[in-house]
């Protein structure tokens, strides 16, 4: 079928250049309160990093307040049983699949695959509140949220969360065009910011409708690892360590001169 085939071009390679693609929405007389999290995928072999803060910051938001239903948009992978499982364990509650077109009635928490559903089409209801989490699906966001705004005559806003300067990951073209433009809309912005250097650079070049920042965290698990040594009454003998990151299959962390340097060092 054409939806079984748009479901396994969501795992291929090369079907990452496609990160933003039309999308039909439909009003919604859903009058239920709804956040929702736009994010690229929640397979569990790709949950770390940026997805991980996303994921921990959209549960926060949840635990802070008080909304009837809670719903993911998967923009970039399908959604396998593996994801689904993994969101109910991390959210600790039961998801299910849903098309996003309202069929499925109103489900209390949902995932909608959203590249992989063969009509793209997302409801969107009066008390919806979104969150973004990359620019792509910030790009989304905005549109959401203009034709929210255009259904129900109001000025919603869309939560931002921005981790990195994402033009830089690209060479000046259209993708960096794009990915900068979502900060260009800062008057419909909340704009949650992934640290305060961030945060500071962002404040000297866009101007966002709020914008805030998370203050440095330590990994918990290299928290708890720390922990050990420093509650030990053992001496540890100390060593100057040099501690390089880097990935050659992503230009942006500069691998090449990390190497370089090193060598020279």
């Amino acid at each position: 079928s054409p939806e079984f085939k748009r479901y396994l071009k969501a795992f291929l390679p090369e079907n990452n250049f496609n990160l933003t693609y039309p999308v039909l929405f439909k009003k919604s007389k859903n009058d239920q309160s709804r956040i929702n999290l736009i994010i690229p995928t929640l397979e569990p072999e790709k949950v770390y990093g940026g997805i991980t803060t996303a994921l921990k910051l959209f549960k926060n938001i949840i635990e802070s307040g008080s909304y009837d239903q809670v719903r993911i948009i998967v923009t970039t992978d399908g959604v396998s049983l593996r994801a689904v499982k993994y969101v109910n364990s991390f959210f600790k509650d039961n998801f299910s699949i849903s098309k996003g077109n309202n069929k499925d009635g109103f489900l209390l928490n949902s995932i909608i695959p959203l590249k992989t559903n063969s009509e793209r089409i997302l409801d969107i209801s009066e008390k919806d509140l979104y969150v973004s989490s990359a620019w792509w699906t910030a790009d989304l966001g905005l549109r959401i949220v203009n034709k929210q705004n255009d259904f129900f005559k109001k000025d919603g806003k869309l939560i931002y969360l921005i981790q990195d300067f994402e033009p830089g990951f690209y060479p000046q073209g259209t993708t960096y065009a794009n990915a900068k433009a979502t900060y260009q809309e800062g008057k419909k912005i909340i704009a949650i910011i992934n640290s305060e250097e961030l945060y500071n650079f962002f404040s000297n070049y866009f101007d966002f409708f709020e914008s805030y920042y998370v203050p440095f965290e330590l990994n918990d698990k290299l928290l708890k690892e720390l922990n050990k040594y420093a509650n030990s009454s053992k001496q540890i003998a100390r060593k100057k360590i040099i501690i390089c990151y880097g990935r050659p299959s992503t230009p942006r962390n500069c691998f090449d001169t990390i190497v370089s340097g090193l060598k020279k060092w």
